[in-house]
């Protein structure tokens, strides 16, 4: 419930404010926008405060329950508050001091709650420190935004905050809509199927979950650059997308085939051998992970070219794609059907989102780094086979070697890959010399 009214606390706001702080970094709309988000987010962050205090007070659940949802609901609040200053590091790429921030909230947080659980506090001291962190994080980083990086500029105007959220609604709308259909085959799950199932189905979902965290933060910091290209330089904005849409495809294809053969086997190594049912559907699930891969990058560039409008209707559109073969397939074939559904509803946004990016990356070329990827994939598959005495992580080494060697000898990986490489590594060091010598 909480996760649901943190869409509606910042529907939207987050992007659209890097996005703008991307591309006004030079001038007082940044500073502004500061200010008219912050006031947005305060009015959307109250309204779903109250609608949760209410639920909570009204309900006929444990006081301590009824306390828990309290806590969580007011620790959203504030969190949600330094959305607006953690957007403008975003924004201005000041992504050290952002991961210091988000690192100190995530280690916070965790040994708030431990330490809570220790002392006996129960679901009550886990409230309670998220609450706690909240509270540390959004002052420290307020005021680290306010000294060093940016002021705020200008008093609250709520016709301009209006504004603002007008510009942020149909990426609103879009993380509703994700959300929908990212929850309902858990929720059709435990109708149809039970419980226990979905424990299966949520075993096999975070191992795919922690695979797209390294997706999801490399599109993430790429949005303010992409931003920033596309009112500026057209041109390089097609060269790094493409760049990074084949390092994506090449990752997720690789994962995909390899889980696919690895499934039963990482089941046993992470839950242990009762969660083994749930390798149906991870090795199901995994190629809609590798259409994620892809398509949290398209969706990046489909914000910062500005196509608000139709990311909503190609996300509006996977979700009902999602429900309609949930309800079709969950029935008769329980977590294999909620997977099948998860592939189709990323499959129809990957392809629609495919077709309103290909001025950035034409379909020969993402055919031909398809292909590759695919045959390294075969290959990858026979080595895994060959060593299916071995333990899994020597397999999952076996395997990542052999892909990675066949992307070389199928040429998806060439003398300009290395170069950059390359680059990146000379960069790192001449840094690192710099560092020394001051």
């Amino acid at each position: 419930m909480v996760g649901f009214f943190t869409v509606i606390s910042e529907f939207g706001l987050y992007p659209i404010q890097i996005r703008e702080t991307s591309i006004h970094r030079g001038d007082d709309v940044a500073g502004r926008l500061i200010v008219s988000t912050l006031a947005a987010r305060t009015i959307l962050g109250g309204f779903s405060l109250v609608v949760i205090l209410a639920i909570a007070l009204l309900s006929d659940k444990a006081p301590d329950v009824r306390m828990v949802i309290i806590l969580l609901g007011l620790g959203m609040f504030v969190t949600n508050l330094f959305g607006s200053f953690a957007a403008v590091l975003m924004g201005l790429e000041r992504f050290k001091a952002f991961g210091i921030f988000s690192g100190l909230y995530a280690l916070g947080f965790t040994l708030l709650a431990i330490t809570a659980m220790k002392l006996g506090f129960g679901l009550v001291g886990i409230g309670a420190s998220q609450l706690c962190i909240g509270l540390i994080v959004t002052a420290v980083g307020t005021s680290f935004v306010w000294r060093y990086v940016m002021r705020p500029i200008g008093g609250i105007d709520l016709a301009q905050s209006f504004r603002v959220l007008l510009l942020a609604a149909p990426l609103g709308l879009t993380s509703l809509l994700t959300a929908i259909y990212y929850r309902a085959d858990f929720i059709l799950l435990s109708h149809f199927k039970g419980d226990i199932v979905v424990g299966y189905y949520n075993a096999a979902y975070t191992i795919v979950n922690t695979m797209l965290l390294f997706a999801a933060t490399f599109s993430g910091t790429l949005l303010p650059r992409f931003s920033n290209l596309f009112v500026n330089d057209f041109e390089i904005l097609g060269r790094l997308y493409r760049i990074a849409f084949k390092y994506l495809l090449f990752v997720g294809i690789g994962l995909a085939f390899g889980t696919v053969i690895l499934a039963g086997p990482l089941m046993n190594l992470l839950f242990g051998e009762e969660y083994l049912p749930a390798a149906a559907a991870l090795m199901i699930l995994i190629w809609a992970s590798a259409l994620m891969f892809v398509n949290s990058l398209q969706g990046t560039l489909l914000v910062a070219s500005n196509m608000k409008r139709q990311l909503v209707y190609l996300t509006g559109a996977a979700a009902l794609v999602n429900l309609i073969v949930n309800f079709s397939l969950i029935p008769a074939i329980g977590i294999r059907g909620a997977a099948m559904a998860k592939v189709s509803c990323e499959l129809t946004a990957g392809v629609w989102a495919l077709i309103l990016c290909r001025g950035h990356n034409p379909f020969r070329e993402t055919g031909g780094h398809l292909g590759k990827a695919l045959v390294a994939g075969l290959a990858m598959i026979a080595a895994l086979l060959l060593a299916s005495q071995l333990h899994v992580l020597a397999r999952v080494a076996i395997g990542a070697v052999v892909y990675a060697l066949g992307l070389v000898v199928f040429k998806g990986l060439d003398t300009e890959d290395f170069k950059m490489v390359g680059k990146i590594i000379g960069f790192r060091r001449d840094i690192a010399a710099n560092k020394i010598n001051q």
